[in-house]
């Protein structure tokens, strides 16, 4: 679908803060880029958290961000062609870029435990997507609710959403800061889209507020909005935020990114005085905010901690089940002589992670097939995916069963045609739990064109 701004050529407001807050270094960065294609603005906000140590999480981060920009003036240039589908474009622009990011750090890390988390939004004209790895968080406020739009890649997320841990207990957790993904050259690239089709609408009025877990860590959605509505503006709001998680003594390093389309009701008084803020702000050492930015150009407000990425080998993904068995045993226990705590909405939300099996893709002449080994999977929620990477083109068809025609795909592509090329698949499925499984990208080279049904 083409999407056209109700306000061409009105680039909206955006803000970033990042600082070092109680770390003796800053391993954050938050970047903004902003321009125009196809008459409206666009723009992209992201926030990635880097891991490893000084020399090594700093790098990640920057690396990662690196990626993304590197790729801008392709994305401006893709939704500016004639009948682009800015969705797919997007969707295929975030994959990409994701992949290459993981590329950059397999390349300069060569296996020496670098890495970092990524969340980006790329917002076109009203509409947004969002890509997610690791633990950094996206978040929607509207004039009367804040909204977590993202779902955490660690070891305690998971084990909220399996009922391991209750998120109080989680808050608790050793494995706080364990992630169960992250780009660090694994070969992990393949972010989480957010939504899984069509886009956020963002009118009349809201900020999408990406930050780091410097600041998520220690303040609620609730917290947020009061943010948000009780500042003049994005950039005193950004202030407030980084200040305010400081103040709650977050131990990290804090970075906010925002954008704001229309504009948010706002009323009462600032949560925070301007002259704590800014004694906050300056012990921190802040990196100097970014501004709205050209085309062209980003605004690093760049520089949390040696973290680790878990379940990358087998036996620490043993290790890691054996103690979940333990907690779980304990937790029932205790509560078999006490009542449950009082109810609480979870931080972390959605399915559990993928769970160990096998993926085995072929294709031939006029179809793809498919087989999952390891675990017992639905048949009613297959999802694959078809990308075409020379042009950010991607399309994911919905199957039942274990086989998808081409014809079916050439129906869901641009003027119902495959044309000949080179395409890469997947595919993704859920266990009888309800766990996510995905394949690996396999290749798709067409040496002739594939019509819809009917073409």
């Amino acid at each position: 679908m083409k999407v056209r701004s109700s306000s061409p050529g009105a680039l909206p407001p955006t803000d970033v803060v990042s600082v070092t807050g109680r770390r003796g270094h800053n391993e954050d960065v938050g970047r903004v880029l902003q321009g125009e294609a196809a008459g409206m603005p666009v723009t992209l906000l992201l926030v990635a958290d880097g891991m490893g140590g000084h020399a090594h999480g700093e790098v990640a981060s920057r690396l990662a961000a690196d990626a993304l920009e590197g790729l801008w003036r392709r994305l401006l240039a893709a939704l500016d062609a004639p009948e682009a589908d800015s969705e797919a474009v997007a969707r295929g622009f975030l994959r990409a870029a994701y992949a290459e990011a993981e590329r950059k750090i397999g390349v300069e890390g060569e296996g020496n435990g670098m890495g970092t988390t990524l969340v980006a939004a790329l917002v076109y004209g009203e509409c947004a997507v969002l890509a997610n790895i690791g633990d950094s968080r996206a978040y929607l406020v509207r004039d009367t609710s804040a909204e977590l739009l993202t779902d955490d890649h660690s070891v305690v997320a998971d084990a909220v959403r399996q009922g391991a841990l209750t998120p109080e207990e989680a808050e608790k957790s050793p494995f706080q800061h364990a992630l169960t993904r992250a780009l660090d050259g694994s070969g992990d690239a393949d972010p989480d889209l957010y939504p899984a089709s069509g886009c956020i609408r963002l009118g009349p009025a809201a900020v999408l507020l990406l930050c780091s877990d410097g600041l998520s860590g220690v303040m609620e959605p609730a917290d947020l909005h009061t943010h948000l509505t009780r500042t003049p503006d994005l950039t005193s709001a950004a202030r407030a935020l980084t200040a305010s998680a400081l103040d709650r003594g977050s131990p990290d390093n804090v970075t906010v990114a925002l954008i704001e389309v229309g504009t948010l009701a706002r009323a009462g008084g600032p949560p925070l005085a301007t002259e704590r803020v800014d004694a906050l702000l300056a012990e921190a050492e802040p990196a100097r905010p970014a501004e709205p930015l050209a085309p062209e150009a980003a605004a690093p407000a760049h520089e949390v901690r040696a973290r680790e990425t878990l379940g990358r080998s087998p036996w620490m993904l043993g290790a890691l089940a054996l103690v979940l068995l333990i907690i779980a045993a304990f937790l029932w226990l205790r509560r078999a002589e006490a009542p449950p705590p009082p109810a609480r909405v979870p931080a972390v939300r959605g399915p559990a992670r993928a769970v160990p099996s096998a993926f085995e893709l072929s294709r031939d002449r006029t179809a793809l097939t498919w087989r999952i080994s390891g675990v017992a999977t639905r048949s009613d929620s297959v999802r694959v995916t078809v990308s075409f990477p020379a042009d950010t083109l991607t399309r994911t068809v919905e199957v039942v069963g274990a086989s998808l025609p081409l014809a079916e795909v050439a129906s869901a592509w641009p003027g119902g045609v495959l044309a000949r090329g080179d395409y890469v698949w997947k595919v993704e499925a859920r266990s009888l739990s309800g766990s996510r499984l995905r394949s690996g990208p396999a290749p798709l080279i067409l040496d002739e064109p594939v019509y819809a049904s009917g073409g």
